[in-house]
């Protein structure tokens, strides 16, 4: 069975992003012509997001999320996207005015943490298959990191699915299904041990047995564990879900039970189990957030604002907006108000909040599952999705406090 890879797709209207995931999809059927003639109709209708598409490569198969054009790009980035594996980014070649896309690309790296980022110079037959285009579009992205160029003619399917024989400047270079194949997936059996809490039973004979799904991490047998917020820590002593391996690993749901005499009163859902010896998870003193505001509301967003925040397993924690940072432009990405005096519906906003209970959650980038969320009101009605971008966390707030205090 190959490797499940989601793909994040975008590029300008007009780039020839639609035909490139037609080449893609084709594989010899003809289905790629109802498949492009679907697409041309979502960039019409500026829809958001198509997570339909699934193509296959030697080493791996693609599912592709396909973000249509520059239209609200910022508003379905943050409401329509789950972990993305890596990126393809379609341009033209003979389009030198690629500011947006720049922005873009900046954005998916810092926010989403997307480090494989494959830039397809579309439309090289245009230009002759001219070398000196390829150059001049790669020198507009000189200065970000971690981008692959490649070559290409979608219409005329040169460099997708095999070598072209029209770029001799490219020859034994990778053409685009090779390129893919050269993704390397990080693990996430490397990250630390992040295991939110869904449930808590009281087992006779057992004892105190909670339940959730390893998102990063492996819980071992005789781990020494901590929960967060209520920094009580145990040994793992059993697991009680038929699990009969030593080890659960990402995406397994799995009960356990523990050495230490815990009473159930002392766990809740949303805690978030982790080992004591590699990165433990940390309290949440507050944290900044893109947010995108997808609800009229009667009361505008503003600072001090208090909302239900839910996160993973979390629900209906209590939450105050401190600070409203910058709103962004929802198509270019860029600031275009510093220091808002309120939110309203469709608007894209830099916030920083603080949780007025103790909570655990971190960045989107580092772990995906626990650095999305969504505001409500207290008519339980959605006021806002976000993406969590940077953690205050308890400790460190407490050893930088006793740094300055040392240095007075």
């Amino acid at each position: 069975m190959k490797t499940n890879v989601k793909l994040l797709v975008l590029g300008p209207v007009d780039s020839g992003r639609s035909t490139t995931i037609a080449r893609l999809t084709d594989k010899s059927n003809c289905d790629s012509i109802a498949l492009l003639s679907h697409l041309t109709s979502q960039r019409e209708n500026e829809n958001t997001i198509n997570d339909n598409i699934h193509f296959e490569t030697q080493k791996y198969s693609f599912n592709v999320i396909d973000v249509c054009g520059h239209c609200h790009f910022m508003k379905n980035l943050i409401t329509g996207l789950t972990k993305i594996d890596c990126a393809l980014v379609i341009i033209s070649a003979t389009d030198l005015n690629q500011q947006i896309t720049y922005q873009q690309i900046q954005l998916i790296q810092t926010i989403l943490g997307i480090d494989q980022i494959i830039v397809a110079v579309n439309k090289m037959d245009e230009t002759q298959y001219d070398k000196k285009y390829f150059d001049e579009i790669q020198h507009l992205f000189h200065d970000l990191n971690s981008l692959v160029f490649i070559p290409i003619s979608s219409l005329y399917d040169e460099n997708i699915l095999h070598s072209s024989t029209k770029m001799k400047w490219w020859y034994k270079q990778k053409y685009l299904c090779e390129a893919l194949d050269s993704i390397v997936l990080p693990s996430r059996r490397q990250k630390p041990l992040r295991l939110p809490l869904q449930d808590v039973y009281k087992i006779g004979g057992i004892g105190t047995v909670p339940i959730g799904r390893v998102e990063s991490g492996i819980l071992k047998l005789n781990m020494t564990v901590k929960f967060v917020p209520s920094n009580i820590t145990a040994e793992i002593k059993s697991f009680e879900n038929g699990q009969m391996d030593s080890e659960a690993h990402p995406m397994d749901y799995i009960a356990f039970s523990l050495k230490q005499k815990i009473d159930v009163s002392q766990l809740h859902r949303g805690y978030i189990c982790s080992d004591v010896r590699n990165d433990p998870a940390q309290e949440t003193v507050s944290f900044n957030a893109l947010i995108v505001v997808v609800n009229q509301y009667p009361d505008k967003i503003v600072e001090n604002f208090q909302c239900d925040f839910n996160c993973h397993t979390l629900s209906n924690i209590q939450c105050r907006f401190l600070e409203l940072s910058n709103t962004f432009d929802r198509r270019l990405g860029t600031p275009i108000w510093k220091k808002p005096k309120y939110l309203k519906y469709g608007d894209v906003a830099a916030v920083k909040i603080i949780p007025l209970e103790p909570i655990c959650i971190e960045t989107f980038k580092d772990y995906p599952s626990m650095g999305r969320f969504i505001v409500r009101n207290n008519l339980n009605q959605t006021l806002a999705i976000g993406l969590i971008s940077h953690v205050e966390k308890k400790l460190e707030t407490i050893l930088h406090e006793q740094a300055r205090r040392h240095r007075n």
